[in-house]
């Protein structure tokens, strides 16, 4: 699966397991003052409406992004009793109750899974299950990119018109581009 795709079906099952009715998976920029969004559940936003929302100030991101802005896994039962409630885009689906978990990679959150509208009441329970599944794909998701980025490396090395020769720590060779075996 490509990455979007895999975030997609990482999403589907979080709220299949949280027994919630919609969903989020954004990632979190450097400064952590803006989240992109990787994706939504296909019911939380029209199509008009999502094309306008790819990115924004964390500050405008709403209950999702309190995750964010607390550093920790946050539950929200009664949104709608928030007297800083955000009102919704255009498009956007009513949320009543919510759950978010933050996902830290060297000591910034890097990304944010939720979900919203279960029937009952978020627990902990709820957070463990978010944490885990968040857990996993940021760490597969990291593994793919930088053997993405190995593999971009590789062949620059192997079309580089230098010699390039890896040795291990007793000068053997381990490794010989095809500029390098040629000589």
């Amino acid at each position: 699966l490509s990455e979007r795709a895999l975030i997609k079906e990482t999403l589907e099952e979080a709220v299949r397991l949280t027994d919630s009715e919609i969903g989020c998976f954004h990632f979190v920029e450097e400064d952590e003052k803006r989240v992109r969004l990787a994706t939504w559940t296909g019911n939380v936003m029209e199509e008009g409406a999502r094309a306008k929302e790819e990115s924004c100030a964390l500050e405008d991101a709403g209950v999702w992004g309190d995750c964010v802005r607390q550093k920790r896994p946050v539950i929200h039962n009664n949104s709608q009793d928030m007297p800083d409630m955000k009102n919704y885009s255009a498009g956007h689906s009513h949320v009543l109750r919510h759950a978010s978990v933050p996902i830290f990679d060297e000591g910034r959150i890097r990304m944010i899974l939720g979900v919203g509208n279960k029937r009952e009441n978020y627990d902990e329970a709820d957070i463990r299950e978010l944490q885990i599944i968040a857990g996993d794909i940021w760490a597969l998701i990291c593994r793919r990119r930088i053997e993405a980025r190995a593999q971009r490396l590789l062949r620059a090395v192997e079309q580089s018109t230098a010699s390039i020769v890896i040795t291990d720590t007793e000068g053997r060779i381990e490794y010989a581009n095809p500029r390098a075996a040629a000589t």
